[in-house]
């Protein structure tokens, strides 16, 4: 799987889980879970999930660095500020909230086994490829905020 590495960007990964979120809600209804409220609960989830996707590109862009997460080397500066205080991959995390919020609007609860398997994959064929180009690029000050702000949350 090395060679999958930054090749597929995030959002491909994130349109692939929603439709296998969606073919799993829908050849296996009998596991759905309905209940009151539901709607409410994805929509809030939702619009969490766009409110730090959007600030933490927002934090990029002021920044003036790049978002491509397909080149993760041609970082211009180090960003430890906003929500990067408190997870190294914000954004990362904003899409699986989106991928949350669709689960629980659909009731797919097979589709949390999907939304692990994304997060796995984020992981391992995005993130710690991020990671290493990172730690190329700014040396300690990378490794000493690794040891202060969790990958995830």
């Amino acid at each position: 799987m090395s060679w999958l590495k930054t090749r597929i960007p995030p959002p491909v990964w994130l349109l692939a889980s929603g439709f296998l979120i969606w073919l799993v809600a829908w050849q296996f209804p009998g596991q759905n879970l309905h209940f009151v409220g539901q709607t409410l609960l994805s929509a809030l989830l939702g619009a969490v999930g766009i409110a730090v996707e959007l600030t933490s590109v927002g934090v990029f862009l002021k920044r003036k660095t790049t978002v491509n997460p397909l080149s993760p080397n041609k970082a211009k500066v180090f960003i430890n500020q906003g929500l990067y205080r408190y997870s190294r991959n914000p954004m990362y995390l904003g899409v699986s909230m989106l991928l949350l919020a669709w689960i629980i609007f659909l009731g797919a609860v097979l589709g949390l086994v999907i939304l692990a398997g994304f997060m796995f994959v984020l992981t391992e064929l995005q993130i710690k490829p991020e990671e290493k180009a990172l730690e190329a690029k700014f040396g300690e000050v990378y490794r000493t905020y690794r040891k202060k702000v969790r990958r995830w949350i």
